[in-house]
């Protein structure tokens, strides 16, 4: 079993993260998301990171929205050179090349294997 999780502490409370590739693949999306005001993006957005989600519920909008800048710049931003803006990859759109990729390379199939983020 691939551990898609991580465990930190974010004012004294214990977050468990779900990283698991496709719940963070859905989290861009959502963001990106026109119909949904941003409070709600905000929501559903740590509803589906957060795996202890009843410790956010408590949380004040401030502390949400700092605990998803932290979940992004420690564990999502995919770090690399600063392009010149202009997209290199759209997960979505690649996602066929990157499933057979994975699959050539490594022998894992995305659609049976649930991988984390990071990897």
């Amino acid at each position: 079993m691939i551990n898609t999780g991580s465990v930190f502490r974010f004012y004294n409370k214990r977050i468990r993260l779900n990283l698991a590739y496709d719940i963070v693949l859905s989290v861009y999306d959502l963001l990106n998301e026109q119909e949904l005001g941003d409070a709600e993006k905000l929501d559903i957005a740590l509803y589906l990171l957060v795996k202890n989600s009843h410790t956010v519920k408590r949380m004040t909008t401030e502390l949400k929205n700092e605990l998803l800048t932290k979940i992004f710049e420690d564990y999502l931003r995919v770090k690399g050179k600063p392009s010149n803006g202009q997209k290199v990859i759209d997960f979505r759109q690649d996602a066929a090349y990157i499933w057979a990729s994975f699959m050539l390379d490594y022998g894992i199939d995305l659609t049976k294997q649930r991988l984390d983020w990071r990897q």
